[in-house]
């Protein structure tokens, strides 16, 4: 992925609850065909991962996973895993499931591994896939569950479905096409709004300030915004990313068009809080200040070889350039932020950057789940780690209670 980067997925941590333990009477123990092959595969990857095949970059995760692994060591973690299934299975206190301890299987195999490399549910992975590929279809808001377990709406982007009916923050979805959303997840009125892709429109139900009231809504290709832009005093330009998705270059690159033709003489670029995303995403946007033929970024393996990723597009551009980083800068974020400070002499202003120099690569397994891990390291142009590290900005500025005093003083500084 953008790389990924993406804001960072949370891991999925299995919580149980201490009780007595109780031995209860002798069961038989029986599998399905079905079971007993599902058992086989979960097992072998456990056992590939240990070999160390999960870090190559592209690799595919599933492919001939057994031939992959020695046959007595396969044997060997078979056997202990299909005894420790059946144990678990069929004598603990409370019934469970097949497929649900082989999800907790699964899921403690990318616990044994760094923190970027995750097992992602389905709607994770939905959730997820929306956010990089910067465009879904649907209505155009943002929802939570609030504090009362209703879903609420917490933003509505600009130039969608759900702002042409009048949609506001703070508005609660009652109904979708007749069904009560009462008591449901906003995954679940997610799922019942863009879930069913032959739906030209839905019947939504929301309230606001007490009083229920049905619209009729088109479902729609949504961009999801992810750049903002404004002129500030004295011509400057000002450019907010908050994440590096798919559409993240275009519309960088609209905004900039329109501030250029705004006559701006300066430009701060705001990375605060962005935590990353597609990598392809932040090298496309280094192109538009970057020369041709110098690095932006290269990538370290784990056999030691280092790729250098260098600028194919001309630059025109000459006017000066302050960059807003702070503690939640990261991955693709740090990438731009150093490809503009060692080769187009940018200014690095805020705080220490997160420092997450690591590449991830994704594969979506066949029930829509998905696997992050991690595949490389990246370096900056000069070859510089700051993995762990993080970015020491050039003007160190602590954010105050009143105001914005990192811009502030990137403002002073650019003039």
């Amino acid at each position: 992925m953008k790389e990924e980067k993406e804001k960072k997925v949370k891991k999925v941590v299995r919580k149980t609850s201490k009780k007595e333990i109780v031995k209860p009477e002798k069961r038989t123990l029986s599998f399905s065909l079905v079971e007993m092959v599902v058992i086989i595969i979960v097992v072998s990857l456990i056992v590939s991962v240990f070999s160390g095949f999960l870090v190559f970059k592209n690799y595919n995760y599933f492919s001939n996973i057994t031939s992959q692994t020695s046959k007595d060591t396969n044997n060997k973690k078979l056997n202990e895993f299909i005894e420790l299934y059946e144990e678990l299975k069929n004598k603990y206190v409370e019934d469970l499931k097949g497929d649900e301890l082989l999800d907790a299987a699964t899921k403690g195999m990318f616990d044994y591994l760094d923190i970027y490399t995750n097992y992602l549910d389905v709607d994770t992975t939905t959730d997820l896939q929306d956010r990089l590929n910067g465009e879904y279809k649907g209505i155009g808001v943002e929802i939570t569950n609030n504090e009362e377990g209703l879903v609420e709406i917490v933003t509505v982007f600009p130039n969608t479905p759900a702002e042409d009916v009048g949609l506001k923050p703070k508005d609660l979805i009652i109904s979708i096409n007749g069904e009560s959303m009462i008591g449901k997840t906003s995954s679940d009125v997610a799922n019942a709004i863009k879930g069913n892709t032959s739906l030209k429109y839905i019947t939504l139900v929301y309230r606001r300030e007490g009083n229920d009231k049905e619209v009729k809504i088109d479902l729609s290709k949504v961009i999801i915004p992810s750049v903002e832009s404004k002129v500030l005093e004295e011509n400057i330009g000002y450019l907010k990313l908050t994440t590096f998705s798919n559409t993240t270059y275009s519309q960088v690159e609209k905004e900039l068009n329109k501030l250029e033709n705004n006559n701006i003489k300066s430009l701060i670029i705001d990375l605060r809080d962005n935590t990353g995303g597609y990598l392809q995403a932040a090298r496309d946007i280094s192109e538009l200040f970057v020369d041709r033929g110098k690095i932006i970024y290269q990538l370290k393996y784990r056999d030691g070889r280092i790729e250098k990723i260098e600028s194919i597009s001309p630059n025109n551009r000459n006017y000066k350039v302050v960059v807003l980083i702070n503690e939640g800068s990261a991955s693709a974020s740090e990438i731009l932020a150093l490809a503009l400070k060692e080769n187009y002499g940018a200014t690095l202003v805020g705080k220490r950057s997160f420092g997450k120099g690591t590449v991830q690569d994704t594969s979506i397994l066949s029930n829509g789940s998905m696997i992050k891990y991690t595949s490389a390291y990246w370096l900056s142009p000069s070859g510089k780690s700051i993995n762990g590290v993080g970015i020491e900005p050039d003007i160190e500025v602590d954010l105050t209670k009143n105001g914005d005093s990192q811009l502030d003083k990137a403002i002073e500084t650019i003039k």
